[in-house]
């Protein structure tokens, strides 16, 4: 038999060679004699494909970091020549408060898209109690983590 009609294996294939294979019988770079590409090793051709498949995902994300830095440049540079009434600057405050406690909420009541049980919540105002409370951080989070948890042991999902 011809070396182009053999696998590094010895085995014919069908067409004359193998996947991965030149037509000499040789393994193509960055692949196995099987027709594997191996590991860090990229098939003949296919750098200069994933480069171009880079650019745009690059572009993408070089604008947005400069877009994100531009907006939070923006604040400080503006500050003191744009003003707003006092009740926005009011509704804005309160408004910060408010998209705490629901994510606060949210994240304590639910656990993907039901309801997680009755332990949870009630750690988490135990937690809540000793925090109005000014309780040390270290003694609130101990009382919540430890309230779910007794719950759980006594059944409570």
């Amino acid at each position: 038999m011809t070396a182009a009609g053999m696998t590094a294996a010895g085995m014919t294939v069908a067409g004359g060679t193998a996947p991965g294979m030149t037509a000499a019988g040789v393994a193509e770079p960055g692949m196995t004699a099987a027709g594997v590409t191996e590991p860090g090793m990229a098939a003949a051709g296919t750098a200069a494909a994933g480069t171009a498949d880079a650019l745009p995902t690059l572009t993408a994300m070089s604008a947005l970091a400069a877009g994100t830095f531009l907006l939070r440049l923006a604040g400080p540079a503006l500050r003191t020549r744009v003003g707003f009434p006092e009740r926005a600057e009011r509704l804005l405050e309160v408004s910060a408060v408010l998209l705490l406690a629901a994510l606060a909420a949210t994240a304590a009541l639910t656990e993907g898209h039901a309801f997680a049980g009755p332990a949870r919540p009630l750690g988490v105002l135990v937690g809540g109690v000793l925090a109005w409370r000014r309780a040390p951080f270290l003694v609130v989070v101990l009382a919540a983590a430890g309230t779910a948890a007794l719950l759980r042991v006594a059944g409570f999902p």
